[in-house]
């Protein structure tokens, strides 16, 4: 008469794929490696600084054969594959040289990485605590001081999101570092991805057909 299940990898796949982006104040549609807006296909240039954040903060690693690493970071590298943005070519170019771990408490991480210009921190976590760390917030390739007006923007999108049931990860970095310790200072807010677990093939069938015998699934 009852049927309990497990969610992750029994209803759903087990693989986080990113649907949703959110920068420069804007909504799009991750639909199978292409990016829309309004249902349109859309440039992806634009985009970049979101995505390349999503790749160099990030320990996954994603090869031909073979995929390593947390589903959720996995889904950050296969979303930037859109933009034919290269981990390992990227990384080349920046190499890492610290990282701060993600905490429950802290809900962030943050890679340091070399670059010609200086030190660069990328920084990625809940949306909410990010925000806490951040005076600046990126509009079409400019920095501008996080008003409390776009701070209220960024939450409402936030909101929005989640409550399509989508797991939301904001995106930040500072640039100039000297020292760790002011790597997850004076952010600058980049934009969101949102991502869902999708739901197996003959799941929401199967479902109906015990609902229909009277059986409760839990």
């Amino acid at each position: 008469t009852v049927i309990c299940t497990d969610k992750t990898g029994t209803l759903t796949c087990n693989k986080m794929t990113v649907c949703k982006l959110w920068y420069n104040n804007q909504e799009y549609t991750v639909d199978k490696n292409t990016i829309k807006t309004n249902g349109q296909p859309t440039p992806i240039q634009p985009l970049l600084p979101l995505l390349k954040i999503g790749v160099l903060c990030n320990n996954a690693e994603l090869q031909k054969n073979t995929s390593l690493g947390d589903p959720t970071e996995l889904a950050l590298l296969i979303s930037a594959t859109s933009a034919s943005l290269n981990q390992f070519l990227l990384l080349s170019k920046e190499p890492r040289i610290h990282e701060i771990s993600f905490t429950s408490e802290r809900k962030m991480m943050t890679t340091i990485h070399k670059t010609a210009s200086g030190k660069i921190a990328y920084t990625k976590g809940s949306v909410e605590h990010l925000l806490k760390h951040c005076a600046h917030f990126l509009l079409n390739g400019k920095r501008l001081p996080l008003t409390s007006q776009q701070h209220q923007i960024i939450l409402t999108q936030e909101k929005k999101f989640a409550q399509q049931s989508l797991r939301v990860l904001g995106f930040a970095y500072r640039e100039h570092i000297t020292s760790p310790n002011d790597a997850e200072k004076n952010l600058t807010f980049v934009g969101m991805q949102a991502m869902q677990d999708p739901l197996r093939d003959g799941v929401k069938q199967a479902i109906q057909e015990c609902h229909n015998a009277g059986i409760k699934v839990i």
